[in-house]
């Protein structure tokens, strides 16, 4: 799990680099609002074409096998980010990652779904996603120290992408020496191949979860621009910007691990539907207050609300796939469905967001995003709600009431 958590924060680091240093890197890149906001797109539209087949690899190969391959892969394109290519050339490199990324995603989920006991799905997810928010707030911190040693030039951010890089190519060697070895049995590859699709594709929970996790990633993705946002409105320093993201991560360990112990307890969607009303609530005080260097506390405070809902519904939002009873031979495809709608925010919030920046300069820009995530976070609620309607639907035909 440790190996698998490391995983799920390394692999994304160089195409989520603009969370922490998005006006460094748009400076040393020389691109604007919206060329940034295509690389993210390039990106979220490999990972999209690529989910589908990725879930396909995970029911059929080791973790062994394909975590190495993302990890080194991802690690040699950040290499060569460093010198900071041409934006054509930019491009390519979000396409690689976002390849290497599928081919790793789903055999995480998997492998964390099999690895936990009856029970203990919502904990067994909670520490994945906990184990990803330690080390990814590690690795930002100590991100964001070299890059102010550095002197916070271009230069600077080169020397944090490179220690990036060495990190992936590191990580992807100690996986393949440390993950079991043994493939999946053959049951369950038999199941995969003849009726994994078959049950898949008409189960409606399948599409359910996918609009859940399409509506927490939509807030996930938006919640990148209180970096600038915190610079340009609240007028904090670059500096002081980068250290309240980074400080935003060390949240999602804490809110990860008690998503999953409260998913234990009273149930994986009862979790989800009270994390969405904090985050409708919240992205709601983002969009009509004042965004003014006097208000910069409450907006912190807020900012704070919003990534602990985040990261909780982020930490058990895959638990839903047990709770739902699909079928564990199915887990990787599932997966792969589940992402190819879910996190297709990666291609259209970074784009519409640059747009609103670049269009309605100043806190207008910023209102009508915030208004547009606190719309897409009510359709979450709404939507884990009836997954709800359902899951006490089956446990009163299967004679367990309402527990």
């Amino acid at each position: 799990m440790l190996v698998l958590g490391s995983a799920g924060t390394t692999l994304f680091l160089f195409p989520f680099l603009h969370e922490i240093y998005y006006d460094p890197l748009r400076l040393a890149l020389g691109q604007t609002n919206v060329q940034i906001g295509s690389l993210s797109s390039a990106y979220g539209l490999a990972s999209l074409i690529g989910y589908v087949p990725g879930g396909w690899l995970a029911d059929r190969f080791k973790p062994r096998t394909l975590l190495p391959i993302g990890l080194i892969g991802t690690g040699i394109g950040g290499a060569f980010f460093a010198s900071f290519p041409s934006y054509p050339f930019t491009l390519l490199l979000y396409v690689l990652w976002g390849a290497m990324t599928v081919v790793c995603w789903s055999t995480m989920i998997r492998a964390t779904r099999e690895w936990a006991v009856a029970g203990s799905q919502g904990r067994a997810f909670g520490l994945l996603e906990s184990v990803r928010g330690v080390t990814e707030g590690a690795i930002g911190a100590a991100g964001v120290a070299v890059f102010a040693w550095a002197g916070s030039t271009s230069g600077a951010l080169g020397t944090v992408i490179i220690g990036f890089a060495v990190l992936n190519i590191a990580l992807g060697i100690i996986a393949f020496f440390t993950l079991d070895r043994a493939a999946p049995s053959g049951a369950k590859l038999q199941a995969a191949s003849s009726s994994g699709w078959r049950e898949l594709l008409p189960n409606p929970d399948l599409w359910l979860i996918s609009l859940i996790v399409l509506s927490s990633y939509t807030a996930y993705t938006a919640l990148y621009y209180f970096t600038p946002y915190s610079s340009s409105m609240l007028e904090l320093s670059v500096a002081a910007a980068g250290a309240i993201a980074v400080g935003k991560i060390w949240l999602k360990p804490v809110a990860a691990m008690a998503a999953g112990f409260a998913a234990d307890r009273w149930g994986v969607w009862q979790t989800v539907v009270f994390a969405f009303a904090i985050l409708v609530a919240s992205m709601m005080i983002f969009a009509i207050s004042p965004g003014t260097a006097k208000n910069a506390p409450i907006m912190i405070a807020n900012l704070a609300c919003a990534s602990l809902a985040v990261f909780a519904i982020r930490g058990v939002y895959f638990a839903l796939i047990e709770e739902c009873r699909i079928p564990e031979s199915s887990t990787g495809s599932a997966t792969g469905l589940i992402s190819l709608v879910g996190f297709t925010p990666d291609i259209f919030v970074p784009p519409v967001a640059g747009y609103l920046l670049d269009s309605f300069p100043g806190e207008s820009g910023y209102r009508m995003l915030f208004g547009i995530v606190a719309l897409a976070c009510a359709m979450g609620l709404a939507t884990t709600a009836m997954i709800g309607r359902r899951v006490r639907s089956r446990r009163r035909s299967s004679g367990q009431g309402n527990a």
